[in-house]
This record gives structure tokens, sequence and C-alpha cells, in this order.
């Protein structure tokens, strides 16, 4: 049976590979149950293998099972098992080495499959395969549920039951959990929320808890003296609920719509009679005392066994404990004052205890051992009687009150214990004092003396960093990656210290023009010390905006993998992996470097030599400390920019240069509080007298650097640079939602007559001037669209953060399940799975933000039931679940209640309405709503007065209830709303003057007639402040149409797509004073003849055409030199028909850039140039740039797949 169980996991690996390349096979997308077939069929298959493991023992351990069973014998029927599962393995892994094609009817159009279907014939070759398998697996369903039922009603007659061992029940247990997650997980696969499988789902997941719960407490009682026959109760009813739950288990494993199997509501019900019996309730009170004499006998027994055999059993109890706990914590109605209070108490003492259990050594815990075995026991016994109260709805006994009380004494005793171990560990080093006493000196004289920081000076943001002294390094790497031609592909570490510019080195690599030019194909993506092989994918994926990560997230690893592969197939590439922790990415992605082109590199940086030790690569770039000289220019450079450095404080600044120690992250953090300070000569060497004394302490210059440059901030910049703490190693951070936290959370000052918008992005700018947070990535119209931190800055913000009870940042299960700190902590980042922080049971009852998000960057975290949330955070004023799939359609009730909130992101894929009593929350600033349905916006929403952000995505469809419009207040503080279904009506009109101070707009325009030749206007011009517009016709009937746009002067940013205009609407965009950017989307105007208008688009800088009709682009007066006059960028996307551009496009001096993304596959890509007509016209205008001495002119053309 070992072998079958083998064949098992076999078939199941290969039926997960066979479903990957079924995705555009008809059968298996439309088929009715197909697509849902693979599902159930590993479903199943895992309920068997729990059989078989079982079967095998109890063949072994029962004599007389075959006879109890009349039938075959338990051998027979297992020797049947095991040679099917070997057929079928056969069969299908003969199907995973066929040529796709012969298993896969790709030429079948759906019309005939439609036909073919409903005669109940199969279309491709795989289909009998699986659905003759599954068939003959529900063939054995009787006989397996009769010996189940046998082995029941053994257990239920006699006083020991004897089916397995108790080392071969925990190992069944094991496989039991196994088999109820799948079938959870199942039940949500297609699940209508309004379903009963939700129900379903919550009571499996309480009968897990249950037979933990009774398993655990079992292992606990055995490590103590508890008599054998307390014991050999106990167990026979794990015994009994495990087979129970594996009966109850296999019938669901077999459900579906139809006749077959066991419906979801009968499922239920026996569930609920197996909690009834195997969980200590009213009725079944006896099992509750049985409870408390284990728990009561565990107390009084002597020593508990040695810790190395008890650790991992305690651990288990205490988790359970704390499992058990934490409901009635948020749920009870009775759990009242003193008694709760003293609840919440012992329940972060046993998650101390859980901390300690995994973190201390043996020898301490051994030490440790009695009192926290007696502290488990007394625990176990509170957590009973609470149970007891609330089942018989009674007050909290007051017997059980007092042993309350003296166990949370207890648990404070032994942290008193446990504190002379960890204190060596939680206090800060020698060096580290030091260092910071050196910031407090610094700070508190220098004050007194009358200094004054200098404000930040405005700047523009660089994404480009100053680079010095990697000129000679740059060149070598360069030299490197070209000039060898190996047909092999070649890896470049470059290895260094943390912050000694691996990075910068790398984009100033990346970056260089002959580098560019020589590569097909760059791309960059960082890996961190988080890797995640799935965040990577798609960040390769992304990196040249390709795609966009919403288009892919729906993606598992082997796709992206395979996209990644076809790719970087037949181009010559450079590909950057930054910062690589882990050697294990090479296997992760090994196959998409397959069949590199010759001359294709690989450049990694890395903290760590060995790296790559399991891949062939060239000899590790050692980077090396910049030189005093370097340090000093770099130092310049950073201070001063393009000025001079004063005479004045020239030595002191070569001084502190020389402090740096030649560590470029260290120079530049120094300068940006340099930049601060006054050009005084005294204050420059006061401030390197004091800082080089950290030299003498033996304090990290980078450290100490970072020590300095945070001390010396003013408050409202400490808060809003720890706040990154929230976001993730190597995250992109959007500062547009950054800024929006700031706002929520109070860290950004309410100025009189200022936008706090504005205000907020000033703190950022000062944050980036001082070279805190470095830039991402620049907005088309100006601004900082991204930002990120240094990973040595995001660890410092998280350990202050910390330090400080600012914020805590909880990365996996670990740091949740081991946190033990107090429930006061304030603000909350959690980025787990759904699983993990579902197990971790964490409660903050008085944290006033709560924000998740995925473990990769685009990886669901499925949330059942959130109402837990809104019982336990009852005081937040930020809750981001933007990263939580919330299951149900209806909008989550207790969200209501949470009357301070000024932040709100939910995502609910079927989410269809927002209701009325949204505007209880009054105090809403900004709300976030993801949903793939239309999302009706009550009319009450124009009653919230203080929204600053309105965004739903896809789009949101107000109620036109002419009367409330009229009615209702504006929106007087709205910046943002986005994407908002905009009528070409009176109501439409109402809405805009709702929102007289927006300054970014989405609207979809919609014809409510449906009309084929829509007529009415659009006026948005009375939108003084608007800056940034997008327009979109997709709720429109198409045809002619004659509507009037009317767009605002201050409009700086405008896309339109799918309205249908004719070119000579475009009059009067060209006038627009302040447009910089314009985007012209899929079928945004129709007709083949555009002509530009002299002294048009006067301050445009980046001009983008996507799938627009126009054939003939010319300009009004060849000879005039008044067409885009600051044109920078032009972007031509899509299978555009263009046989002309303007002229004036040649003779340009400020064109930069012209970019060309077709749409096809890669196999077009050899002769694409040969069958667009647009190539030819932009290497037109390059030649015409030249002839005009024009040469920095950069031309891209890139293929990719159309983005639907």
């Amino acid at each position: 049976m070992e072998l079958a169980t083998a064949c098992i996991e076999s078939v199941v690996h290969e039926l997960q590979l066979l479903e990957k390349n079924l995705r555009y096979d008809l059968a298996y997308i439309l088929g009715e149950n197909k697509l849902s077939a693979f599902t159930t069929l590993k479903l199943n298959l895992a309920c068997l293998r729990t059989f078989l493991w079982g079967a095998r023992k109890w063949s072994i351990n029962i004599v007389d099972l075959d006879l109890e069973l009349n039938g075959e014998s338990l051998q027979s029927f297992l020797s049947t098992i095991g040679c099917t599962l070997k057929t079928y393995q056969d069969d299908i892994h003969s199907l995973c080495l066929r040529p796709q094609s012969e298993y896969v009817d790709q030429d079948i159009d759906i019309f005939s499959f439609l036909d073919r279907s409903g005669r109940g014939e199969h279309i491709s070759a795989w289909e009998p395969v699986v659905f003759g398998f599954r068939a003959r697996i529900m063939s054995f369903k009787p006989r397996i549920l009769q010996t189940y039922r046998a082995l029941l009603n053994r257990c239920s007659s006699q006083s020991r039951c004897s089916c397995l061992r108790d080392e071969e029940l925990v190992e069944f247990i094991k496989y039991l959990r196994q088999d109820l997650a799948g079938l959870r997980r199942s039940l949500l696969f297609n699940a209508n929320p309004t379903e009963p499988k939700f129900r379903l789902h919550a009571q499996i997941e309480a009968l897990q808890d249950e037979l933990i719960f009774l398993k655990n407490l079992i292992g606990f009682a055995k490590l103590g003296s508890v008599e054998l026959g307390l014991l050999d109760a106990l167990s026979n009813r794990l015994e009994y609920g495990a087979l129970h739950a594996t009966l109850i288990s296999y019938e669901c494993s077999f459900y579906n719509e139809g006749n077959e199997g066991i419906r979801v509501t009968d499922c239920c019900s026996k569930i609920g009679r197996l909690l009834r019996v195997i969980k200590p309730v009213i009725v079944n009170s006896r099992l509750l005392e049985m409870y408390i004499k284990v728990l009561s006998a565990s107390r009084t027994s002597a020593r508990l066994r040695s810790m190395e055999m008890g650790k991992h059993t305690m651990g288990d109890f205490n988790d359970s404990l704390i499992n058990r706990l934490w409901e009635p914590l948020w749920s009870s109605t009775s759990l009242m004052g003193p008694v709760k209070r003293q609840m919440q108490i012992l329940y972060e003492g046993l998650r101390f205890l859980r901390s300690i259990l995994r973190e201390l050594p043996e020898n301490v815990l051994d030490e440790l051992n009695p009192n926290i075995g007696d502290v488990m026991s007394c625990a176990g016994i509170i957590i009973c009687a609470l149970f007891a109260s609330e089942v018989e709805q009674i007050p909290y006994p007051l017997d059980g009150y007092i042993m309350l009380g003296d166990t949370n004494k207890k648990i404070k005793r032994i942290r008193d214990e446990t504190g002379r171990w960890s204190m060596t560990t939680s206090l800060p080093s020698d060096n580290c004092l030091a260092g910071q006493e050196v910031c407090n000196s610094f700070s508190s004289p220098m004050s007194s003396t009358g200094m004054r920081l200098l404000p930040p000076s405005p700047r523009i943001p660089e994404v480009h960093e100053v680079v010095i002294g990697f000129d000679d390094e740059a060149q070598t790497i360069i030299g490197r990656l070209i000039t060898s031609e190996s047909s092999q592909l070649e890896i470049v570490p470059i290895v260094g210290m943390p912050g000694l510019g691996k990075t910068t080195l790398a984009k100033k690599v990346y970056g260089d023009a002959e580098i560019e030019g020589h590569f097909h194909l760059r791309l960059w993506c960082t890996v961190s010390h988080e890797y995640n092989q799935k965040r990577l994918l798609l960040e390769l994926l992304c990196c040249n905006s390709e795609y966009t990560q919403e288009q892919l997230r729906e993606k598992d690893e082997h796709d992206l993998l395979t996209m990644l592969y076809q790719m970087l197939k037949g181009k010559k590439y450079l590909l950057v992996l930054d910062d690589v922790w882990d050697s294990g990415l090479w296997n992760d992605l090994n196959l998409a470097f397959q069949d590199a082109p010759k001359g294709s590199k690989i450049l990694i940086t890395s903290r760590f030599s060995n790296i790559t030790a399991r891949v062939n690569l060239g000899e590790p770039h050692y980077l090396r400390l910049l030189t005093e000289e370097q340090s000093w220019q770099l130092l310049q450079k950073k201070v001063f920019g393009e000025e001079e450095c004063p005479q004045s404080v020239h030595g002191a600044g070569i001084e502190i240069a020389r402090f740096c120690g030649g560590l470029p992250l260290t120079v530049v953090i120094i300068a940006g509080f340099l930049a601060t300070l006054e050009r005084d000569s005294w204050i420059w060497e006061e401030f390197a007298r004091r800082i080089t004394l950290t030299m003498v302490c033996g304090t990290d210059p980078c450290k100490a650097s970072l020590e300095l440059s945070y001390e010396n901030l003013p408050p409202r910049l400490k808060a809003c640079f720890l706040y990154f703490a929230a976001f993730r190693e190597a995250e992109k951070i959007g500062t547009k939602n950054l800024v929006c936290l700031w706002i929520a959370e109070g860290l950004v000052e309410r100025i009189q007559g200022r936008r706090m918008e504005d205000v907020a992005g000033e703190y950022l700018m000062s944050l980036i001037g001082r070279n805190l947070v470095t830039v991402s990535e620049c907005r088309s119209i100006g601004g900082v669209k991204s930002c990120c931190l240094h990973d040595l800055l995001l660890e410092f913000c998280k350990a202050r953060a910390k330090e400080e009870n600012f914020l805590h940042a909880f990365r996996g299960y670990g740091e949740l399940s081991t946190f033990n700190e107090p429930a006061d902590i304030t603000r909350v980042s959690i980025c787990t799975t759904g699983e993990d922080f579902s197990n971790s049971r964490l409660f903050c009852p008085r944290s006033r933000s709560l924000l998740f998000f995925y473990q990769t960057a685009a990886e669901d975290f499925p949330l059942v039931d959130s109402s837990f949330l809104f019982c336990i955070y009852k005081h937040l004023i930020v809750l981001n679940l933007e990263h939580i799939a919330l299951m149900q359609k209806e909008f989550p009730s207790g969200v209501e209640s949470l009357l301070e909130l000024r932040y709100l992101a939910l995502r609910s894929n079927s989410m269809e309405f927002i209701p009325q009593s949204i505007a209880n929350l009054s105090n809403l600033e900004t709300f976030r709503l993801k949903s793939h349905e239309t999302v009706s916006l009550p009319d009450t929403i124009w009653n919230m007065k203080k929204l600053r952000v309105l965004c739903v995505w896809i789009c949101a469809r107000p109620l036109l209830n002419d009367d409330v419009l009229k009615s209702s207040s504006t929106l007087p503080n709205l910046d943002f709303l986005s994407t908002l279904i905009l009528p070409l009506s009176q109501a439409g009109e109402n809405i805009i003057r709702k929102i007289p101070h927006v300054r970014r707009l989405k609207i979809l325009v919609s014809d409510n007639e449906g009309a084929w030749e829509a007529t009415g206007s659009c006026n948005l011009s009375q939108l003084e402040s608007l800056e940034s517009l997008t327009v979109m016709g997709g709720f429109m009937v198409p045809g002619d149409h004659n509507i009037e746009y009317f767009f605002p002067s201050a409009l700086k940013k405008l896309s339109l797509s799918e309205l249908g205009l004719p070119w000579s609407k475009i009059s009067l965009i060209e006038q627009l004073p302040n447009l910089e950017v314009l985007k012209l989307l899929v079928c945004s105007f129709r007709g083949d003849t555009w002509e530009l208008a002299e002294g048009g688009f006067p301050k445009l800088k980046v001009l983008t055409l996507s799938q627009v009709d126009v054939v003939m682009w010319t300009e009004a007066d060849p000879d005039s030199d008044d067409h885009f006059p600051c044109l920078e960028r032009l972007n031509l996307e899509g299978n555009l028909r263009l046989e002309k551009v303007p002229s004036c496009l040649g003779s340009l001096s400020t064109l930069k850039m012209v970019k060309v993304r077709f749409w096809g596959e890669e196999s077009n890509y050899d002769n694409a140039v040969d069958n667009y007509s647009v190539v030819n016209l932009v290497r037109g205008i390059e030649k015409e740039q030249i002839n005009n001495g024009i040469e920095n002119l950069k031309i891209l053309i890139r293929y990719v797949l159309p983005r639907y």
C-alpha cells in the first residue's frame, strides 16, 4: 500500500501538468463541470490516499476486520485499488508525454463543440481518461464507506478503540487535516457567496479545530502522570471523531450539484452531530468534566518530561489554547469588565509562552518546565470554564476568576525569569548606545547655540542617481558584458557589503548607451531577502510595461515562467537580478534561460560571493570602497549639486567625508543631513568633531549616520519616515496612496488655505532631499509616481517603528505567531497568506491602523469570513483590506460600525453595491474598492464631506435621484474620483457640480437612451482645479455621436478612448494652454486624416497614439515651426495604419524618444519591420533629425501581445 500511496502522489503531480496544457482547450474551458473535474479528481485521490494509509494499519491491528465487512477481504480490495491506480497512472503519464495536439482538438470551433458536447460526446482525448478515472474511483465509494462504518461501530461498542496505535493516530490525523483543508478550498471553487457552501466551510474549520485540540490535549497530558483510564477515554473519543470526520470528508469529496454524492446541507448536519459528540457543550457536559479532570491531573503530576521530548508537544497544546481563547475574546457577550481584561492578559501570556517555547534553548526551558506546564494546565481549566459559562449563558464563576488572576501572575513570574536570558538580545549593544549618545549630544548642545536647520529646498527628484567613483568599474563590467560572445549563458556577479553601491553600479551599467544598443532586450528586477518566485517573474514580465500585474495576477508560476521564456527566446538579452540572497532562484528560473541566444548575459548583485556556487559563472567583481577623494566628491554633489562648495566649510567637509569610511550609502545619508544645515564653518566643524566621536566608540558609520539623520528630522517627518516600515522589501510604493495614508493617520499638518495633499507632497520631497527615500519613477506631468527605501533603511525603519511602538510589521507566519508584545500597539502591518493570518489568531484590539499586503505582488489572500476583524478592531482609523479577497457579495456590515475610520480599502470581486449606510462613516477621507462588477453608488455618498479620494475599480454607477443631486451638498475636499459612469444628461451636470475642486478624474460617459446617434455635452470646464482627466466611452453604443466636450484650461494630462470623435474635434484639445501629456487610445477619434493646427499643443511633452484610425497625419502649414514646441516623447502603439506623419517631427530639437509597440505574436518578429509602414515613418523621422544636426533622438521598437 505504500506503493499505492506514492502512486497517488505521482498521479496528482501529472494531473497538474496535464491541466496546465489544457488552458485553451474548449472541452476544458466550456464543458459542463469539466473545469472543476481536475480539482474534484485531485480531492478524491487525496481522500483515497488517507483511506489506503489507514487500511494498511487496520489490516495489521484488527485481526477480524474482514469478518465484519461481509464481503471480499480488505487485502483483495486494496489490491484492486492499487491495480486501478497503476493503470490510470500509466494512461495519464502517457498523455503528458504526447504532444498537446494529440490529445487536444485545437481545430474545432465553438459551434461544433456545443453540438457534439450536447450529444454527450468526448471532444478531446484527455476526457475519457480523466472522467474514466474519476468514475472508477467513484465505484470504490460504497466499499470504503462500509469500511469506515464498520470501524465506527467497533469504536462505539468497545471501551478502548484499538484501530490505530497512538503514533499511528497522530499520523492519520495529519492526512485527515490535509483532506479537510482541500475540501474547504474546493468549496470556494466557483462558489456563489450566498450558497450554503460557506456554512459548510465554517463547519469543517470548526471540526478541524476540535480534533486538533483533542489531539494536543492528549499529547500534553501524556507528558505528565495522568492515569491511563482518563487518557484512554480521551483517545477513544479522538479516534472515533477522526474516523467519523474521515467518513464525512470522503462523502463530501464526491459532492456535486446533481444526484450523485451528498448535499451540502446534509453534510453540515452530519458535522454538527459529530461536533456535539466530541465538543464539550451543554449536551455533553461529561466530556467537559473529563477535560477538566485531565488538566487538573496534569497540574498535580510530577515534573513533566524533559523539554527535549516535550517542547514540541507543549507548543502544540499552547497553540490550541490560544486558538480556543481567541474567539470568545471578540465574540463573547458574557465576558464583561475585569474578567474580559484578565482574559486578554491570559491571551497575551499564552502568546508569550508560544514565543519562548520556540526561541529559548532547551536547557533554559528545562528550568522553567514545571512552571510552564502548570500554567498551561490552569489556562486549559480556565478556558473550559469559560466555554461552559458561554454555553449555559451564566456569569463566569468566581473560583475561575481567582484562578485566572493567579495564572496571570504566574506568567508574569515566568516573564521575569526569562528576562535574564533574553536581556542580552533585547538591549542595544554598547556600540549602538554609544552612537545614540553621540546623536543626542549633537542635537541638544547645537540647538542651544541657536543653530537653525535650513528648510528643505524643493528640487526635481533624481531617478538617475549621482554616481562618483564607479566609472572604471562600470567600464570593466560593460566590457565583460559586450566583448564575450559565448554560446553559453554567462552570469556576471557584482559582490560587496551592504551600502557599497552595488545597485547604483548595476543601474549605471544597465542604462549605458553602449549596453542599450548591444542587447535586444533588457530586464531588471529586485530579488531581495524576501524572495518569492511569482513576484520575481511578475516584475520581470512587467519591467518594460509590456504587461501589467493586474493582467497576469491570475496566472501561476509555471505560466509566468513559460511567458518569460517566450519573451527571452530569440533575443540577445541582458537580465539584471538585483540583491540576490538565495541560490535557489536558479532552479526556479532555469526553464526561462533554456536556449539563450549567443551573447546573452545575466548581471547579479549580491552581498555573498558564493550565491552562484551552483551555476557556471565568471569571476565575481568585488566592489571596492570609495577613496577619500571620491567620498568628498560624492558628498559635494549630493549637498551642493552643481554649485561650488563654499571655502569656509571645505576643510570640515573633507573630515566628514573621511568619517564615512568609503561607504557610498553613508556618504549619501550624511549629505542629506548636511543639506539641511547652514553653511557656516563653525557648525560644520562642530558637526565633524562630534560625528568622528562615533569612530572612537566603534560605532558602524552607516548606522551612526542613519541615527543622526533620523534624530534630527522634524517630528512629522520622523513619523512619515517610520511609516515606510509598513511596506514590503523592494516594493515600489505609489506616492498618491502613501500620501492618503499619511493624511488619514494624522501625520500631515493641516494648514489653512492649503491642500493637505500638497503639504504631504512636500514632506515626501523633504525625505527625498535628505536621501532617506529614493525615487523609483517620476510622473509624466512632474512629481514622484513611486518611491522606495534601501533595504538597510527599511530595516532601520522597522526596528525604530517597533521600538517606539509606532508600527509593528509582521512578515510571514513566524513573526505573526511569535508576537508577544502588549496588545496596545497602535499600527499593524501584515504581509502573509490568508491561512497563516487566520492561524496566527492575532488579537490587538486597541490598534488604530490595520494594513494587509499580499505575500507576493499578485497573490490571493482570500478571507471567507471577515466579521472577526470588525469585532476585534473597533477603533480603527485606517483599514486596508485591498489585498484581501473578500468572498461575499455584500458590503461587510461590520465596517459601518467603525465610526472613526478615515481610510478604507476593500476588494471583493463580486460586490455590486455600496449601502446607504456608508454615510455613517462621516470621517472617511479615502475609500477604495476593487470589484469585477459595476458598483452602484448610493446617493448618500454626496453627504460625505470629508472624502478626499473615491476610487472604485472597475467602475461605479451613481444613483440618479434628481432631488438628492440638487439638494445634497458638494464634496469640497474631493481630490481624486475614479471611475465614475457619467450620464450625458442634466444628472451628469449635477454630479460635476458636486466635485468642484477635484484634481484627478476618471469617467465613463454613458448615454442612458442607448441611441445609435448620441447627442449632448460633457462640460468639465467648470472644474478649474482639474489637472488629470481620463474619459472613456465604453458605455455608449458604437455609432455616430454628436457630443460636445469642454475641458478646463488647467488640464495637464488627458487620456481619451472609445469616444469615436471626428478629428475636427481635436482643435479644442490643441488649444489647451497647460496640457503636457495626451493619450489618444483605441477608437478615441475616427477618420483617416488629422491635420495639426498651427500653434497647437503649446506645452505638450508626451503624445501617445494607440489603436487610432488615422492614416494621414499632417500639419496645416508644413513650413511653420509652431507645432509641438515642447514635445519630448512620441509613443505609437498597436496596429496603426499611419502612412504619413507631420514633417515637423524631423526638426524638433526637443524630441528625445519615439517608442513603437506593435501588437502581435513574437513569431512575427523577424518580418514585422517589413510589414509595418510605421517603422519606415519612424526611421524617416530619425533620418530627418540627423540631417538637421540633431543626434540625441532614441528609437525603440518592440512587439508585444495586446492588452485586453
